[in-house]
């Protein structure tokens, strides 16, 4: 087995990803509670805000297939402009990959910046590079992610 080294999830190198929370598909949740549900996803980008994290929020066929992201969602959220695509995979999406791409910018920017003065370690340097880590949903990372990651 290769030897993996992991990166710490900073707010430098981590991003929240909030993949189809839209009204339709929450009514084939069965295995939470519904309000549980909501009350988590609601919670963890309540979290992200307060950290700064990036937030980027996607949906599938929302006005002919799956509705809108739930309110509670679009609550906290505010006006930040939610995508809507119409491939399955969010990473078949070349606006969303681009929005992944333009948080981890912002995330090398926000780590350079922070360094500014000091000296930068190996450590750090990875970090930059490190995908964007807190996916908020349970599909599996796809082949395109894996390539992105790597570069």
């Amino acid at each position: 087995m290769a030897n993996t080294q992991r990166t710490k999830m900073t707010r430098n190198n981590t991003a929240v990803l909030l993949i189809d929370h839209q009204v339709g598909l929450f009514s084939g949740v069965r295995d939470i509670d519904l309000a549980e549900l909501k009350h988590n996803v609601v919670a963890l980008a309540k979290a992200a805000q307060v950290l700064g994290l990036p937030i980027v929020a996607v949906t599938t066929a929302r006005d002919s297939m799956w509705g809108e992201t739930i309110p509670e969602l679009k609550a906290v959220l505010g006006n930040m402009e939610i995508l809507d695509r119409s491939t399955v995979n969010a990473w078949d999406e070349p606006r969303f990959v681009e929005r992944v791409k333009a948080c981890r910018l912002k995330c090398a920017h926000r780590c350079r910046r922070f360094r500014a003065g000091k000296k930068a370690s190996s450590r750090s340097s990875r970090s930059m590079r490190a995908v964007p880590s807190a996916i908020t949903s349970a599909k599996p990372v796809s082949p395109a992610l894996a390539r992105w990651a790597s570069k």
